[in-house]
């Protein structure tokens, strides 16, 4: 299973290749973006777009692994408190037994 996963996400990411290469060999159109620079930026529509998602997905990994590890903190905590309850259920179960 561990190895069709890993065949399947070789595939995958070489379709993805071939698909952007294939992107930027149709889109050659010099643009000019002005991102509030002194000059202009001058570079290929497929150069900004596929620099836009590349963007995207970073952004969007830098955030989702904050988040992972907001809940995992969260599960850490919780389940300090679990144990912590835990114990002191033991205890008053053993204490209502003496009584």
């Amino acid at each position: 299973m561990k190895t069709l996963r890993r065949l399947l996400l070789i595939v995958l990411a070489i379709v993805v290749i071939v698909f952007g290469v294939l992107f930027s060999l149709q889109n050659q159109a010099v643009i000019s973006v002005d991102l509030l620079l002194p000059e202009p930026l001058h570079n290929t529509t497929a150069f900004w777009v596929l620099g836009s998602f590349a963007a995207g997905v970073l952004l969007s990994l830098v955030v989702f692994s904050l988040l992972f590890l907001q809940a995992q903190q969260r599960n850490v905590r919780l389940n300090l408190k679990l144990k912590s309850l835990q114990r002191q259920l033991a205890q008053l179960e053993a204490a209502t037994k003496q009584s």
